[in-house]
């Protein structure tokens, strides 16, 4: 069975990320993270230790080369691959042991089939396809209501709920992998009830949470750091629907069609 393989990329060329981005998932499961400067790419680095690196060793990266350094001596069983905007430095950084080097502009497929050497293909292992089933918390009724339906024509098994803790013994039935969840409700708030998704191993937590509210002004809330997309109301439905669709491809989950 594979596992969740972590890359870190710095580089400031948006196209070099955005196709890296598309092209690494197709290698296998993985966690891929952007950096936008040598000190968060340190950072990055230093939250957990990736199996691959792109890096950019641009001079407008304050301490890029020391940084490097220290990457290669704490991460010796990390690939790195080394992007330069000129030739100047390639002979040194050989000399101090790295090895796959590119220069800019870079053949993107040069790129992949580095990349490709350095994360081989993972034997795809077939999954059993699981049910979408979609919980949906909002304390107004008509909204609840109104994205159940919305939903269950889409496909998916749909639940409802107008409160937090009415939400909260509905998932502890095991009834959701996706939930749609807004944050201003009685008895136990959105975020407090995300919280206590996320703590939860059995059932596990809902594989996508999409949060929706009318407080994204309120400072009391803080929803950056849950870490999930967050929907204003008045809602455009038809990103709620692509996010929860998205989401179903994602993770692999049937949709029932008539």
């Amino acid at each position: 069975m594979g596992h969740s393989r972590k890359i870190v990329i710095l580089d400031r060329d948006d196209q070099i990320c955005e196709y890296l981005t598309t092209f690494i998932p197709l290698l296998g499961e993985c966690e891929i993270t952007r950096a936008h400067s040598a000190i968060d790419f340190l950072a990055k680095l230093n939250a957990f230790e990736p199996e691959l690196l792109v890096y950019e060793l641009n001079p407008l990266y304050a301490h890029a080369r020391d940084i490097l350094r220290e990457t290669r001596k704490k991460h010796p069983r990390t690939h790195i691959i080394v992007m330069l905007p000129n030739a100047k430095e390639e002979a040194s950084l050989r000399e101090e042991g790295f090895h796959d080097i590119l220069l800019k502009p870079v053949d993107l497929t040069d790129l992949s089939q580095r990349i490709k050497k350095a994360l081989p293909m993972e034997e795809v292992v077939p999954a059993t396809q699981e049910v979408a089933r979609l919980l949906v918390v909002d304390d107004e009724p008509g909204i609840s209501w109104f994205l159940g339906e919305n939903f269950k024509q889409l496909g998916l098994e749909v639940h409802t709920a107008t409160d937090g803790k009415e939400a909260l013994d509905l998932f502890k039935k095991k009834v959701c992998n996706l939930a749609i969840v807004d944050i201003r409700m009685p008895h136990i708030t959105g975020d407090e009830l995300i919280k206590l998704f996320q703590e939860s191993t059995d059932p596990p937590t809902p594989k996508a949470i999409i949060i929706i509210t009318a407080c994204l002004g309120d400072p009391s809330y803080d929803l950056k750091r849950l870490g999930y997309p967050v929907i204003e109301k008045p809602m455009n439905v038809k990103v709620l629907e692509d996010l929860i669709l998205d989401a179903c491809q994602k993770f692999n989950l049937t949709l029932h069609t008539s």
